[in-house]
């Protein structure tokens, strides 16, 4: 039995504007980043190409709101590096978290 309760949390996180360029390559590295990333529970990515945001929406597994933000910015950041991102300020312009459903225990092999 564990001692914590996992929970899956909705997570949209973005990056500050003018950070992305926009182009369909880019959005496409990001997004196959972000769906080869085990972490990132159905992702989807998207960018504006007016204001150069690349965002995402997933889930992450933690415990509680701390760790699943924690969660988040690691994928996110692992999504942007694998896509070949340059950032040269912060990396995350907004980060949303919303707590979603208990997900069920798991039941070690003896």
């Amino acid at each position: 039995m564990s001692a914590l309760a996992r929970y899956e949390w909705e997570i949209e996180v973005e990056t500050p504007g003018g950070a992305a360029t926009g182009d369909a390559d880019e959005l496409e590295r990001f997004a196959g980043a972000l769906y080869r990333d085990e972490r990132a529970l159905g992702p989807c990515a998207s960018v504006d190409t007016e204001h150069r945001v690349l965002s995402a929406s997933f889930g992450v597994e933690a415990a509680d709101e701390i760790g699943a933000g924690e969660r988040a910015r690691d994928v996110f950041l692992a999504a942007l590096q694998e896509a070949g991102v340059t950032l040269v300020e912060r990396a995350i312009g907004r980060l949303a978290i919303e707590l979603g459903d208990p997900l069920p225990e798991r039941v070690a092999a003896a």
